[in-house]
């Protein structure tokens, strides 16, 4: 079913739930008050959620789309915004992914076979040099 939502994560920092699927929504849920509180929608490209899993000690997600782009979103009540980018169909595919211990280093396996490591402060570092956070597109709160 399209709107399904297949996957889940806790945030570990708060009381809110993630999840995504069959489409290319992202859902967060409001333990605390039970009710969903936002939506977002992944870029264009992406037709469906493949995986998302919660960073520790922060309230931000990596969310991998259906077309290898890995999102890190700080998604939360308030809003939903991509911090990192990586991969994605005008760069390395990405099929899968994992994160180091306390999330100091991301490795991702690409469609090509290969196996890229990422230091996610360097990487955080030139993301802000580059602009910085921006708006996932058509965020909107329930």
């Amino acid at each position: 079913d399209e709107g399904r939502a297949g996957l889940a994560c806790f945030a570990p920092t708060s009381s809110s739930l993630v999840a995504g699927g069959a489409n290319a929504m992202l859902y967060l849920w409001d333990l605390s008050s039970e009710v969903m509180g936002r939506v977002a929608e992944m870029p264009p490209s992406v037709n469906s959620v493949v995986a998302v899993e919660a960073l520790h000690k922060t309230d931000e997600v990596a969310v991998l789309g259906d077309d290898g782009t890995l999102l890190i979103l700080s998604f939360t009540l308030a809003g939903c915004e991509v911090v990192l980018e990586i991969g994605g169909p005008s760069a390395s595919v990405i099929k899968s992914f994992d994160f180091g211990p306390h999330d100091k280093y991301l490795a991702s396996v690409t469609a090509a076979g290969t196996m890229d490591f990422h230091d996610l402060a360097a990487a955080r570092r030139n993301a802000l040099e580059l602009g910085g956070a921006r708006q996932l597109s058509r965020p909107s709160s329930l």
